[in-house]
């Protein structure tokens, strides 16, 4: 009999296997094409000759591929979508490369347009068909895990909101349990029942349910009184979720170590950003992809700039923003307000009490005056700060980092404001990929140091893409 766990490892391998073949055959249509065989004899008689051969080879490299996705746990473990696409590109490259590199030595027939397409296609085509499976099996009720996290504290309500922010997971909470003893916990969602039990009843509670989720995500000062609950729910159940409280921490990348016959786990962390060759590799990247971006675009550059210039004198506005080490630098971009801006903004606040709470707590205003008609249109859709490319390819700036703020911003970064001043400055960032405008500033600040700690290049392309998601959705721009 098939368990929801079992079919749902079937059906991403189904999945993938799938994805490869289409890949394949993509490949070979891509080298008919290419080799322009003029007959259907010649293609034949390459398959029988040096086709088969290639064959082989490539779909013994996909069984190795799939191996190792099952041993990086792509079937078995949910996994949040940015951290499991990079695993699945990653492991397909070093596969690809790996491939190339045995039938060059063996000196194996070997057609490149076939090799590269096919893993090409592969790396496009299987996060999508894992999609597909993955809604196949959402429907079909295969996919959803009831789950329960043992906590009420801050510790379980971050937890709840990791997991509810990556619906891919397919976690649904069912109930927060409260355990004797416990001190009160965080406000969590009303709608998410909870349940107050002592150590032998959460036992009973979960014993008979199959297919579940259980998460450990307990304060400090708790886990002394569960320590014995603990031990014996690792006895009774197969797997078990622990979310330590580690707020603050630098997080990616972190690396657990075990002592033997030692109950003591060490975590080790890195700054990414210490290391002066990915410092170099995130430079060379914003340099050659803001040229690229900046050449792509130019029509459009141009057709703005002449919009702008039809509501008045100017075009660009640079404006003092505070920049790596500390350092001033003029952050430019398309002026979008009134000439007379700064007098039509005093005049404002002099005037509305409740304009001046909005500006004073983030610095932006709903409904701005100062704002003309076109300028209004580049701010919705973020235009307005294309020519930041210019400063990325200055050095003024990256194209992810934190969002650059004005000298009278640093001290409401406190303690924070090393961890801003430590990077350049981004065209966009966590903060605007996560609410933008509509978050508050301690969250800003928040995030623009989760960033910073936890900094990858691929972190960079992800927030790149959430990026184009939230600007073609235009939310939380004013």
């Amino acid at each position: 009999m098939f368990t929801r766990t079992r079919t749902a490892k079937i059906a991403l391998l189904a999945a993938d296997l799938v994805a490869f073949t289409l890949a394949f055959g993509v490949g070979l249509v891509a080298l008919i094409l290419y080799a322009d065989y003029p007959t259907n004899q010649d293609f034949e008689q390459w398959w029988w000759g040096t086709g088969r051969i290639h064959s082989f080879v490539h779909f013994v490299f996909v069984a190795i591929t799939l191996v190792r996705f099952y041993t990086k746990g792509l079937y078995s473990r949910r996994i949040p979508f940015w951290d499991e696409l990079r695993s699945l590109l990653l492991t397909l490259v070093y596969l690809a490369l790996l491939n190339g590199m045995v039938v060059l030595i063996a000196k194996w027939p070997f057609s490149r347009v076939l090799w590269l397409t096919s893993w090409l296609v592969a790396c496009a085509l299987i996060p999508i068909f894992r999609a597909f499976a993955r809604t196949f099996l959402r429907r079909a009720g295969y996919w959803a895990r009831e789950t329960f996290i043992v906590g009420t504290g801050e510790t379980a309500l971050s937890a709840y909101l990791a997991i509810t922010s990556e619906p891919q997971l397919g976690y649904q909470v069912r109930e927060f349990i409260k355990l004797e003893n416990t001190q009160n916990g965080a406000a969590l969602p009303p709608s998410i029942p909870v349940q107050k039990l002592s150590h032998a009843a959460v036992l009973e509670r979960l014993r008979g349910l199959k297919d579940i989720e259980i998460i450990v995500a307990l304060e400090d000062r708790d886990l002394n009184e569960a320590k014995q609950l603990i031990e014996e729910m690792s006895l009774e159940f197969d797997e078990i979720h622990f979310v330590p409280s580690v707020q603050g921490l630098p997080l990616f990348g972190m690396e657990a170590n075990h002592f033997f016959s030692h109950e003591v786990l060490m975590l080790r962390s890195r700054n990414n950003l210490h290391f002066r060759p990915r410092v170099w590799l995130k430079r060379a990247f914003d340099f050659s992809a803001a040229i690229a971006i900046t050449i792509l675009a130019s029509p459009i550059l141009l057709w703005i700039a002449f919009r702008i210039r039809q509501s008045g004198p100017g075009v660009l506005f640079a404006h003092t923003r505070i920049g790596c080490d500390g350092k001033p630098f003029p952050c430019f971009k398309f002026r979008s307000m009134v000439p007379n801006a700064q007098a039509v903004l005093a005049e404002l606040l002099a005037a509305d009490p409740r304009a001046k709470a909005e500006w004073d707590a983030s610095f932006k205003l709903t409904n701005d005056p100062r704002i003309t008609p076109i300028g209004a249109w580049l701010r919705k859709t973020s235009l307005d700060e294309l020519p930041q490319l210019w400063n990325v390819i200055r050095g003024d700036m990256s194209l992810v980092g934190p969002r650059p703020i004005v000298k009278k911003e640093m001290e409401r970064y406190g303690h924070r404001i090393d961890f801003y001043t430590s990077v350049r400055p981004g065209m966009t960032g966590l903060w605007q990929v996560s609410g933008r405008s509509d978050t508050d500033y301690r969250t800003r600040v928040h995030l623009d140091t989760w960033y910073v700690k936890n900094w990858t290049l691929w972190y960079d392309i992800a927030i790149l893409f959430k990026t184009i998601r939230v600007v073609l959705g235009r939310k939380g721009a004013y």
